[in-house]
């Protein structure tokens, strides 16, 4: 049985891949009071720009749901926007992104809460057009030859440094926290011994199914804005069929689950009752 076809959901680990998403236009400018959070994202690996620590060289990443504020950037304009157009990014941990220099085979990409090298940069429309329109790079200065850059292997944990503009590296967009797309797959069961937990993203909306209580109804949440204890669930199943245990950090963690078999995927509401 495919139990994703079922429920038309979208099962995820806190720790998975993200599909490919296009952020139309240019980045959100946040202020005071008014942030905007995105992945800054490679479009030819589909991994994020992620912090990794104080003046550590950053790296390339594989989209993390739970742990996402050394990968979630806003962009604020730089201090001499009205004449220069820079920006800078600032990673929701609160460090400054920042680049060691301007020699393309040295240096690299880092973060700091009190970053003093280059910390403002250009950010424009890629002349690689390999991925549409929305498809971005990145400089500390867009008339000059070179721009950010995966250094060498498309893959996770790769430096960051400068290469020339136009590379296909270099290509990236921005995606927002609440845009992202998450593939699909047949979850783990879960045993007493060896717990697996799982967001439930629906296809359509990208939202998440949340517990809301004992013997009410289930409803859809976003993980940045609801209770993610409530959007974590354990899948179990016996003789072909499954049945979905909200996690609990109480006295047990069978307290409560779905007992349900979702063969309608158009079923417009899910009930919560007592295991």
């Amino acid at each position: 049985m495919n139990i994703c076809k079922s429920i038309c959901a979208a099962f995820l680990l806190s720790v998975v891949s993200v599909g490919q998403v296009f952020a139309q236009g240019y980045p959100r400018i946040s202020t005071n009071g008014n942030e905007h959070w995105y992945y800054v994202k490679y479009l030819r690996s589909n991994n994020v720009l992620e912090e990794k620590g104080n003046n550590v060289n950053c790296r390339t990443a594989v989209p993390q749901v739970m742990s996402s504020d050394k990968q979630l950037w806003k962009v604020v304009a730089d201090e001499g926007f009205a004449t220069n157009k820079k920006y800078k990014l600032i990673s929701k941990s609160g460090r400054t992104l920042y680049v060691n220099g301007t020699n393309p085979y040295s240096s690299r990409f880092m973060s700091a809460t009190n970053a003093t090298d280059i910390t403002s940069f250009h950010i424009f429309q890629s002349m690689n057009n390999s991925f549409g329109t929305a498809s971005f790079e990145l400089a500390p200065d867009s008339t000059n030859s070179h721009a950010m850059n995966q250094v060498g292997e498309i893959r996770a944990g790769q430096e960051i440094g400068l290469w020339d503009k136009g590379d296909i590296n270099n290509v990236l967009t921005f995606v927002s926290k609440d845009e992202m797309v998450f593939p699909y797959y047949l979850p783990t069961t879960s045993t007493a011994a060896n717990p697996v937990y799982y967001y439930i993203q629906f296809q359509t909306g990208n939202w998440l199914l949340s517990a809301k209580g004992e013997k009410a109804t289930c409803q859809t949440a976003s993980l940045h804005t609801g209770n993610p204890d409530d959007m974590l669930w354990r899948v179990s199943e016996t003789d072909g069929k499954y049945s979905f245990r909200k996690q609990e950090w109480k006295d047990s963690l069978y307290q409560r689950f779905i007992r349900q078999r979702y063969t309608d995927s158009q079923r417009e509401g899910y009930a919560l009752y007592d295991g």
